[in-house]
């Protein structure tokens, strides 16, 4: 019987495949007439929250506040993001994500989800379920280490374990043959 692995062990191939994952989806947006680059996705992704102060989305991407502004001009022409000043203090200029800009990101999601579906499709049925509890572990570690909720439509280890009874009512019944 084999030892457990270290932790240190795990944290390396965590480090490994994270970058590994990110290179191969981002040169797969690169093949689409999407115009998207990582850091743009960052951004989008960023203002789905709230809307953000240059100066906030700088420290964020850890740029200076010009770079960040010239990449904000890049977006506001592309119609992804907006400026807004803020009504109590006109020197506040907040970005917020434009609906095309949301359009922009729902596509980007819908190309990197049925890409990765594509690409784990030959896994077979353990390996799947061996996949989906590891990334559930990884996702509450992390969501432990920021003292967070883990994002919305990921469940818990223990969520997954015990799902409420009707965790899945809104889905549809599968069809059987």
């Amino acid at each position: 019987m084999s030892s457990p692995p270290d932790p240190k062990e795990i944290a390396h191939r965590t480090l490994q495949i994270i970058p590994f994952v990110m290179r191969v989806m981002n040169a797969e947006l690169r093949s689409t007439r999407l115009e998207v680059i990582p850091s743009h996705m960052g951004l989008l992704g960023m203002l789905t929250t709230r809307p953000h102060t240059l100066s906030e989305m700088a420290r964020a991407m850890s740029v200076s506040a010009p770079t960040m502004s010239n990449t904000i001009s890049t977006l506001e022409a592309r119609g992804w993001v907006e400026r807004e000043r803020d009504t109590r203090d006109r020197r506040v200029v907040y970005v917020r994500l434009s609906e095309h800009g949301r359009h922009m990101l729902d596509k980007i999601d819908q190309f990197t989800e049925e890409r990765l579906t594509e690409i784990l499709a030959p896994l077979d049925g353990q390996e799947r379920i061996t996949l989906l509890h590891g990334l559930t572990l990884l996702n509450d570690r992390f969501a432990d280490a920021l003292g967070q909720n883990p994002p919305h439509g990921y469940y818990t280890a223990e969520q997954q374990a015990n799902p409420p009874e009707d965790d899945y009512s809104d889905y549809p019944e599968e069809d059987t043959p």
